[in-house]
């Protein structure tokens, strides 16, 4: 899932929080997480470590290997193990004590270094709403665009769980081609995905980003900033 560096040499990589998610997924659909970790090069006890990293070449060669066993192109966007919030690490605690969804995208944006470096996210504002932008900071290889996928269809979960709303984004946006059945996607999006799209995006209601947290806590937002930081 997501925050830029200025290091073009740097191997970049993903927590073990959200990898939990991905083996979770995997094993919901029939997979055997363990196998496809080890033949893409993962050590999946890694998941065991909190602060386990995951080379992102090597992730998105385990989206690649998923697809392929499965058979399903876009098993990513199976909803059945993301609907929850443990994803995103200790920076989970610091965007439910904010304010309103706006304010917990403004944090996810600062911090998401800890979830991951291995893309660089972007707010844009537009007509109703704002933009949340997903850029890959890395060489496109089979398997990344699955990545890309889980990582909005997370967060989107992410944005449902923490404001007890079916959120219905005004528009997804994603980079590859529209396939032939557009089910799994509308079902996973709860609207009709733009292909073809310079990147991977999502766009919020400005309502829906105003929306109070059932969670917001002042208080404890100051303290969940500084665990983030130290992170």
């Amino acid at each position: 899932m997501l925050a830029s560096t200025n290091s073009t040499h740097k191997q970049r990589t993903i927590a073990s929080a959200w990898m939990l998610g991905v083996a979770d997924l995997l094993r919901a659909q029939g997979l055997d997480a363990e196998d496809l970790f080890r033949d893409a090069g993962l050590d999946i006890r890694l998941l065991e470590r909190a602060d386990g990293r995951f080379s992102v070449e090597q992730v998105d060669q385990l989206w690649h290997l998923a697809a392929q066993r499965s058979g399903q192109p876009f098993i990513a966007l199976n909803r059945t193990a993301v609907d929850k919030p443990t994803s995103f690490d200790t920076l989970a605690y610091a965007m439910m004590s904010c304010q309103n969804l706006a304010e917990a995208i403004v944090r996810l944006v600062q911090y998401c270094a800890v979830v991951s470096d291995a893309v660089d996210l972007r707010v844009v504002e537009v007509v109703g709403g704002s933009r949340i932008e997903v850029i890959p900071m890395e060489q496109s290889i089979p398997g990344r665009a699955l990545r890309l996928d889980y990582t909005i269809v997370t967060f989107l979960a992410f944005c449902r769980w923490v404001t007890c709303k079916e959120i219905k984004p005004l528009a997804v946006e994603l980079s590859y081609p529209a396939p032939t059945t557009l089910a799994l996607h509308e079902a996973a999006f709860a609207c009709t995905p733009r292909f073809n799209a310079p990147c991977h995006a999502l766009v919020l209601h400005e309502a829906d980003l105003q929306l109070t947290l059932p969670t917001a806590n002042a208080a404890l937002s100051q303290m969940h900033d500084r665990v983030v930081q130290e992170r």
